[in-house]
C-alpha cells in the first residue's frame, strides 16, 4: 500500500511539471485608468503652473508650465509634468496620445519648446517631433518589468509663448494571470491530502 501511494504522489507531480512546461502562463488585460492603475495611484509632480486634468478614468490630460518668465535654456533645467505609477507586474503598456503646442509662432514656435513623451525609470523617451506640426498624434507601447516607475511627461523648454498640451487615452497593461500550473497544483495538493488521510484511516 505505501509503495502504490509513492506511486500515485510521483505519477501526479510529473503530471503537473509537464503541464507547467507545455501551458504558457496568460495575458490579463487592464483596460484605462482602473484597478492598480486607478487615477489615485499615480503619483502628480507638477512644475510652475502646469495642470494635470483628470477625465473620469479614460483619460489624462497634462499641460505644461507657460509662465511668461523666459527660461535660460540650456543654463536651466526644463520644467517638467510628470505623471508616474510602479508596475504591479511585468508586461506591455499601450497607449493613445493626442498632442497639441500653443506656441504657433511661425518661425520661433513650435514643438521643440514644448516635447511630451513617456518615462521609464526617469528616463525621458520623447514622442512628438521637434519638426512636425502644431498638432501631433500617434499610438505608444512599451515593455515594463515589474517594480519599474514608468509614466507620461509634458516638458516645457521656453515657458513661455504658449504651453505644451497632451492627452493620453486608450492606456491599457498587460499583466500574467495565475498560471494554469499554479491552480492545478492547488487540486493536486487538496487531493493528496485527502488521499493520505484515508489511507491513514484505512
Amino acid at each position: 500500500m505505501i509503495i502504490q501511494h509513492r506511486f500515485y504522489k510521483c505519477t501526479a507531480l510529473i503530471m503537473l511539471l509537464i503541464f507547467m512546461v507545455i501551458m504558457p502562463a496568460k495575458a490579463a488585460l487592464i483596460s484605462d485608468f482602473t484597478g492598480p492603475y486607478s487615477l489615485n495611484n499615480w503619483t502628480e509632480t507638477i512644475g510652475g503652473n502646469g495642470a494635470i486634468d483628470l477625465d473620469g478614468f479614460s483619460s489624462v490630460t497634462l499641460t505644461g508650465s507657460d509662465r511668461e518668465t523666459p527660461l535660460d535654456y540650456p543654463n536651466e533645467s526644463p520644467i517638467v509634468v510628470d505623471f508616474t505609477i510602479e508596475a504591479v507586474a511585468s508586461g506591455f503598456v499601450s497607449f493613445q496620445w493626442f498632442y497639441e503646442t500653443l506656441d504657433k509662432d511661425e518661425w520661433f514656435g513650435g514643438s521643440q519648446w514644448d516635447p511630451f513623451g513617456y518615462l521609464l525609470n526617469d528616463v525621458f523617451f520623447q514622442l512628438t517631433d521637434d519638426n512636425g506640426a502644431f498638432e501631433q498624434t500617434g499610438q505608444t507601447h512599451f515593455f515594463v518589468n515589474a517594480g519599474d516607475i514608468f509614466g507620461f511627461r509634458q516638458k516645457t523648454i521656453d515657458d513661455q509663448f504658449g504651453a505644451g498640451i497632451t492627452t493620453i487615452s486608450q492606456f491599457s497593461v498587460q499583466v500574467p494571470e495565475p498560471h494554469i500550473s499554479f491552480l492545478l497544483s492547488l487540486g493536486l495538493a487538496c487531493f493528496l491530502l485527502t488521499y493520505s488521510r484515508r489511507l491513514k484511516r484505512s
